[in-house]
């Protein structure tokens, strides 16, 4: 996972092998002093947010979260 507004790299979690579409497992919490984190984002503009019970990760496809912060 890559916080792209503050450029920092946080800890990758990932999926190794998944033959069907399933859902992903929520990462732990990040943390960066100074600020608020905001939730796991579908785009770089932090626009839709993951909803990790109900969003399904097609394994056919790369999926990229993005961390916003406030």
């Amino acid at each position: 996972i890559i916080d792209y507004l503050k450029e920092i790299e946080i800890d990758d979690y990932w999926i190794d092998y998944s033959d069907s579409r399933t859902r992903v497992f929520e990462p732990p919490v990040p943390y960066v002093e100074g600020y608020e984190f905001q939730g796991w984002y579908k785009e770089s503009e932090c626009i839709n947010k993951w909803d990790f019970q109900n969003d399904i990760f097609d394994p056919a496809e790369d999926l990229i979260l993005y961390a916003k912060w406030q």
